[in-house]
């Protein structure tokens, strides 16, 4: 009897073993696209803030500069689902380009773009 238990502990750890694999691996990336999302608005947010009227000029630079902070923190975000799915890829670049032009210039990609995250429901 103890001959048979070795041999099916073994494979009912294996098969345990191999069901955590694949839960592990089938992440499509929606989570952390959505992540990304939530921080994109909050930098969108934070932009239109510091360019309503009557903004001082100094809290206006202030603000825009907290903005940069926020969308550039969504980068390991964007990139986590572009790992799980390459077709998170153009979010992530989109994001990564905050570094280089103004938000302001890609505040419309950026909103259609986690518009459309915020309205999937399994991925692209």
């Amino acid at each position: 009897m103890a001959r048979l238990r070795r041999p099916l502990t073994v494979v009912v750890t294996i098969f345990f073993a191999s069901i955590t694999l694949a839960a592990c691996g089938s992440s499509d990336g929606l989570a952390d696209a959505r992540r990304a999302c939530v921080k994109v608005e909050r930098a969108l947010a934070i932009e239109r803030a510091a360019d309503a009227p009557g903004v001082p000029s100094a809290h206006q630079a202030q603000l825009h500069a907290q903005a940069m902070t926020v969308v550039l923190s969504a980068t390991g975000d964007a990139a986590r689902a572009n790992s799980s799915n390459g077709s998170w890829n153009a979010l992530m670049t989109s994001i990564s380009q905050a570094g280089q032009v103004p938000l302001i210039y890609l505040e419309p990609t950026l909103s259609s773009q986690c518009d459309e995250v915020m309205r999937t429901a399994s991925g692209p």
